[in-house]
Formats: structure tokens, C-alpha cells, sequence
């Protein structure tokens, strides 16, 4: 049996994340840091992939913590930084795994033919896009800071 402390699905409801944003006052500074490749060759493809496959009604790839945060009055961005491009290596497989640590593919959630056809689309995707196996991609950090608002 599965133990229930290693359920990676846990996350912060909007309730709980607007609640502990609230008891933040005086001087407080948010910072949300967002990562990851950049400049895909094959975005578009993988959006249709995973949107196909998520677990998540209405799954938006382009989705943004801190414009929600702010769009609810719950942040006031005060500042914004990019970091310079990194070039990375992963393989394939690698790069397939992560998308399970997610809450909308999260294995869990999934029976184990569709997380295999997930693995397979991904993985026939990416694949010629490869070197040995191994894929070479541009990750960048986004940094959004702000007061929270009470």
C-alpha cells in the first residue's frame, strides 16, 4: 500500500494561499521564481500532448501564479528579473519523467496504459530532436516579486 505522506499531489488551495498571503504585512516581499526551457521546437506539439492527457479540466499551459495573484488583489508586483539563458542537457527519458511530478500527469491520477501513451507521444516527439538520447535546451528563470496584499 501506498503511504500517504509521499503523495506529491498536496498543493496550497487558492483559500489556504490567499489566507497565509493575507497574515504577510509590513515590509514582506513575495518571491515567486518560475523555470524552465525556453524556445521548444516542438511547444506547440507538446502543448496538444499534454493537454490531451492532463488530468486537469481546461488545463492552461500558459498559466501564471503571480498574474492569478495579482489579478485576485492578492500581490502588487513590485519587480520582475530574467535570467540569462543556460544551455542544458537532460535525456529523453528524463525529460518525459518530470512531466509526472505534476499534478495534472501525475502517475497517481493516471491509469498506467495512459501514462505509458503519454510517455510514448512525448518521448516519439522529442526524440529526433536528440543527440544520443539526450536533448539540448535553453532554460531561463523568471523572478516576480511584490508586496502581498492583505
Amino acid at each position: 500500500m501506498r503511504d500517504p505522506r509521499l503523495d506529491r499531489r498536496r498543493f496550497l488551495s487558492h483559500a489556504a494561499a490567499g489566507t497565509a498571503l493575507a497574515a504577510m504585512t509590513g515590509r514582506a516581499v513575495l518571491a515567486i521564481v518560475d523555470h524552465g526551457p525556453r524556445d521548444l521546437p516542438w511547444h506547440a506539439d507538446l502543448e496538444q500532448i499534454i493537454a490531451r492527457y492532463s488530468r486537469s479540466p481546461g488545463y492552461n499551459m500558459t498559466f501564471s501564479l503571480t498574474g492569478e495573484l495579482a489579478e485576485r488583489g492578492l500581490l502588487t508586483i513590485t519587480g520582475r528579473a530574467t535570467t540569462a539563458p543556460v544551455r542544458f542537457r537532460q535525456r529523453v527519458a528524463d525529460f518525459v519523467e518530470q512531466f509526472h511530478s505534476t499534478s495534472s500527469l501525475a502517475r497517481e491520477g493516471m491509469p498506467a496504459e495512459e501514462a505509458a501513451a503519454f510517455d510514448r507521444a512525448v518521448t516519439d516527439l522529442v526524440q529526433p530532436y536528440s543527440a544520443g538520447g539526450v536533448l539540448e535546451m535553453t532554460v531561463v528563470a523568471d523572478l516576480v516579486w511584490g508586496a502581498p496584499t492583505p
